[in-house]
């Protein structure tokens, strides 16, 4: 990171606590939509025309969910006004906090419409395609700030290290996929909302199986072998960063937990605990892996061309 970057503890803890609640709201999203809550307040922006949601399990879900996204909101616009009152901290961590704010509102409107008038397929699609971005964007600003403020070391390029970097945005990519295409290949059932489900097999009661599944699995099978390359990489090599060994670490256990339980819900049933547990691994594993996928492309040196290395003397190159 330049050594003209700036980044405060007081602002770097406030984008961290933002993208902590932006994953907590994610995940209570999957929640609502996997217990079926979202009519416990048939009413926007009142609960049964009050600011006090009854005493029912759906009702304090859903007004919980949007208590969430208001103080999620409340979080991040003051991180965006930490970066504009400190210079020093750099552009990115005053753009990424206004446009997580843009996707936030895009993401509460697609939310005011599902209790008004519902959503179609598609429609949720883009709502939760946009919510798992919005929390990227979050995620990006709590560790540009971390690694700012704590002068975390840039690693010599390596090409173990260009390969994790490029693994991690892959996987990272295929896994967006996996997560939105739910929605699509499992209408109508609970396994459309956050999470898997990366099935092998058949779905009995739990969804139609369908033409609609087989790119689906195929595509989890691909990020399955990603994941398995991710992990073998950060492990094996010396050149992977310590810290961002860890995160994916922590990624590869939130996605055996996914499968884990996925595979739980095909022969037992999508029971409520299954599927909460199930939606926190998989917005857990989200937030890591793109985590991973950043510290990758910022402390994972990049191999300088020769003709460029051979115009400075000291300079590393790639092998």
């Amino acid at each position: 990171m330049s050594d003209s970057v700036v980044v405060t503890r007081g602002h770097r803890n406030l984008l961290l606590a933002a993208a902590g609640l932006g994953t907590i709201l994610i995940g209570m999203g999957g929640i609502v939509c996997s217990t079926n809550s979202s009519g416990g307040c048939p009413d926007w922006p009142m609960c049964h025309g009050s600011l006090v949601p009854p005493l029912k399990m759906n009702s304090i879900l859903e007004y919980g969910h949007r208590a969430t996204a208001g103080l999620t909101l409340l979080l991040v616009l003051a991180a965006a006004v930490a970066g504009m009152r400190n210079k020093q901290s750099g552009r990115t961590l005053l753009f990424l906090p206004v446009a997580s704010v843009v996707l936030l509102l895009i993401v509460a409107t697609f939310g005011a419409f599902a209790i008004l008038t519902g959503l179609t397929w598609w429609q949720a699609t883009i709502d939760l395609g946009t919510a798992l971005i919005a929390l990227a964007v979050l995620v990006t600003a709590a560790v540009i700030a971390f690694i700012s403020h704590d002068r975390t070391e840039v690693q010599p390029p390596s090409a173990s290290g260009s390969l994790f970097r490029r693994l991690s945005f892959a996987t990272l990519g295929a896994y967006y996929l996996v997560v939105v295409s739910g929605i699509a290949a499992a209408r109508g059932s609970v396994m459309r909302c956050v999470g898997g489900p990366l099935h092998f097999g058949s779905w009995s009661s739990i969804a139609d199986p369908s033409w609609a599944h087989t790119p689906r699995q195929s595509l989890g099978m691909v990020v399955a072998l990603l994941a398995v390359a991710l992990v073998t990489t950060s492990v094996r090599s010396q050149n992977i960063e310590a810290g961002t060994r860890r995160w994916t670490l922590l990624f590869a256990g939130l996605f055996v937990s996914e499968l884990a339980l996925n595979a739980a819900m095909v022969s037992a049933g999508a029971t409520a605990p299954l599927l909460v547990l199930s939606v926190a691994a998989t917005t857990g594993a989200w937030g890591a892996l793109t985590v991973v996928a950043v510290r990758a492309q910022l402390l994972m040196g990049r191999p300088v061309p020769q003709a460029a290395a051979a115009l400075v003397p000291g300079t590393p190159t790639s092998t």
